[in-house]
């Protein structure tokens, strides 16, 4: 199985500032992952916060889970 690695900044995201910094703030966590229990714990973080802030980049955050999560594994 072939990994990746995908860098994604918030500024090529075209949102209003508030939803910059929420988007930051969920991209900081993804990125903060070490270990197994902090990829299901993201899980639920990223489920969570879908069902506040809506699906509109949810392409965008599985790709970059995935990657992540690929990475820790």
């Amino acid at each position: 199985m072939d990994t990746f690695s995908i860098s994604i900044r918030v500024e090529d995201i075209e949102t209003n500032k508030n939803f910059r910094e929420i988007m930051k703030k969920l991209l900081r966590v993804i990125k903060s992952m070490d270990n197994r229990e902090q990829i299901r714990a993201t899980r639920r973080y990223i489920d969570l916060w879908y069902r506040t802030y809506g699906e509109k980049h949810k392409n965008l955050i599985e790709i970059y889970f995935k990657s992540k999560s690929n990475e820790v594994k």
